[in-house]
């Protein structure tokens, strides 16, 4: 869900150009972290129909570089809250 953030990214990968496509419409009616309704309709599941070369292991961390961690924080409250609370438990410096 973390990288429909930023569904453009997937532009730049051979065959990204459709998911990027997909994905965006699928983004203009859900946030990032509502897409994930049904197991069959997960994510992954999407960006595997509309780019059949994504390997979730090999292209999913590299566009999450891409898009980074602002980008993620910023399309999806849940995961920015999570990682404030996993921030929140860092000794002090």
């Amino acid at each position: 869900a973390l990288l429909c953030a930023r569904p453009d990214q997937f532009a730049r990968w051979e065959g990204g150009r459709q998911a990027a496509k997909a994905l965006t419409a699928i983004r203009e009616k859900f946030p990032p972290e509502e897409i994930n309704d049904t197991p069959g309709q997960a994510p992954s599941k999407r960006i595997m129909q509309a780019m059949p070369a994504y390997q979730k292991t090999v292209h999913g961390p590299l566009i999450a570089i891409d898009i980074g961690l602002d980008a993620m924080r910023a399309a999806c409250p849940h995961f920015a809250a999570w990682l404030k609370k996993l921030e929140g438990l860092a000794p002090p410096a």
